[in-house]
């Protein structure tokens, strides 16, 4: 709980918002120190400089560290569940190799809700990740929704935050990076697993990346094949191939764009009835036809952040 904002305020106060070992003393509470935390701007932080007004409305930050991945988190509601009191400032950390997810475009991986205005202090330093459109065509989703004002998100090296890629154009096609599935009429091929590649359709080759967009043909091949689509990856590095969807000679050439690599769109596909390939990370999915690929889900949306440091990768837009 805060402490009072004007009027008589003791060190005993203090000390009871910040902790500390008795026999207290006002020099050991300067900004910085073993006690008072950083979002105390008006505590000065030199012992020497410190006074007992510039406490006023002072509050304990409590910090708080995410080690396993998780599902479409509400950061309120997850702290909460943690033991936070709902009221105190909080320094959240997100290690290394952790994702914060989403499986539903409608969702980001990540929300910080309105009810945590000025509250809110993160540092990541793993993966907060959209989930990708399917094939036909679907957006992709945001990664990281913010409704809170003054909130401060340092995104470190080696760090991602990714909006899921578009699905690709037309029935037949790549699903966008970030786990969108390939429809087909004859079935479709899942996104990947937290980590994983998608699963490869008949048109081609690997899909670590956005999906490949399905042939009607097997490249190559003469033979009717079923059309399905590889299935966007979840994987988020520098390495991996194209969804695979290459050109065919069979009679019909309904060749498949390739999938986009790391936030590259998806390509067109490669003839006139050729489908899109799904889109990377944040990006659109190809043309397939006529028909327009989705679009790329954005990294960070809704209420801009007020403090903003990217030494990381981003992929799509930025509120």
């Amino acid at each position: 709980m805060a402490l009072q904002s004007s009027g008589r305020i003791t060190l005993k106060e203090i000390a009871a918002e910040f902790g500390g070992d008795a026999p207290h003393g006002l020099k050991e509470y300067y900004r910085g120190g073993a006690y008072t935390t950083s979002n105390n701007t008006n505590v000065a932080v030199s012992p020497n400089l410190i006074g007992l007004k510039q406490f006023y409305g002072a509050k304990g930050e409590v910090s708080f560290t995410i080690s396993s991945s998780q599902q479409e988190m509400n950061l309120s509601t997850y702290l909460t569940a943690q033991g936070w009191d709902g009221s105190a400032p909080v320094n959240v950390t997100i290690n290394s190799g952790v994702y914060i997810w989403s499986d539903n475009t409608s969702v980001g991986g990540l929300t910080i809700p309105s009810s945590m205005n000025g509250l809110v202090t993160i540092t990541n330093n793993g993966y907060i990740i959209g989930r990708g459109g399917d094939a036909g065509g679907n957006d992709g989703g945001p990664a990281l929704v913010n409704n809170a004002t003054g909130v401060t998100l340092t995104n470190a090296s080696g760090a991602y935050i990714a909006g899921g890629g578009g699905g690709g154009g037309n029935s037949v096609s790549g699903g966008g990076a970030g786990g969108g599935n390939a429809y087909g009429p004859y079935g479709s091929r899942s996104g990947g697993a937290i980590g994983q590649a998608g699963q490869v359709g008949n048109g081609g080759g690997n899909a670590y990346h956005g999906g490949s967009g399905g042939n009607y043909y097997d490249a190559g091949s003469s033979s009717l094949s079923y059309p399905i689509g590889s299935g966007g990856g979840r994987i988020l590095s520098s390495v991996g191939a194209d969804g695979g969807g290459v050109c065919n000679t069979g009679p019909y050439g309904y060749g498949g764009g390739a999938g986009g690599v790391g936030n590259n769109a998806g390509s067109k596909g490669c003839t006139v009835n050729g489908t899109g390939g799904g889109g990377g990370w944040g990006a659109a999915g190809g043309t397939g036809g006529s028909a327009a690929g989705g679009a790329g889900g954005a990294a960070i949306s809704g209420t801009a952040i007020a403090n903003y440091t990217n030494n990381g990768t981003v992929y799509g837009s930025t509120a």
